[in-house]
């Protein structure tokens, strides 16, 4: 039986929620006219999601034996992983960009890694991932936030819609 903290921490970190939350910042990134922001974060989520899920259902691995949820559908990648490794490694770059301090910088990236930890530990805590399933899901996602990133980078240089201003530093 799941402990309370454990039932909030599971319920935060629902898919539905997440989704709800990438949408919301699409919205106000779309609002904003940040064209390149909101198409590298509906690539790298949606790259991540796709990778994750088609490995899931080529390889078909099991999800571990006595976790304290139901989670439906194989084990192997974990897509929250995933998710989290993309989201941190645009974060990351924006932070690298925008931050003018290196203390600022050094904070941002060490609450990034921070998170993708504690999702991957959230996936092991609750039984419905084993080790290998975070490490692929991270790997998974931080290749896909990088996709994104390039591929905004690719649209900047072929259009002004898509281009950036210099960071502030």
């Amino acid at each position: 039986m799941p402990s309370e903290t454990q039932t909030i921490a599971y319920y935060l970190t629902d898919e539905r929620v997440i989704s709800i939350l990438i949408v919301a910042a699409l919205a106000v990134l779309a609002a904003r006219k940040k064209w390149r922001a909101a198409t590298e974060l509906a690539l790298a989520f949606g790259l991540a999601r796709i990778a994750s899920v088609a490995l899931k259902h080529a390889l078909a691995v099991p999800r571990p034996a006595g976790a304290l949820f139901d989670a439906s559908g194989f084990s192997f990648p974990s897509g929250h992983a995933a998710v989290a490794a993309a989201l941190a490694i645009l974060l990351y770059a924006v932070a690298q960009t925008h931050l003018c301090s290196r203390g600022a910088r050094f904070l941002v990236d060490f609450l990034l890694l921070l998170a993708i930890f504690l999702v991957a530990a959230s996936r092991l805590w609750f039984g419905v991932h084993a080790l290998p399933d975070v490490l692929a899901g991270t790997v998974l996602g931080a290749l896909a936030g990088l996709a994104a990133l390039a591929v905004g980078r690719f649209l900047a240089r072929r259009s002004q819609l898509f281009h950036l201003p210099p960071g502030r530093c």
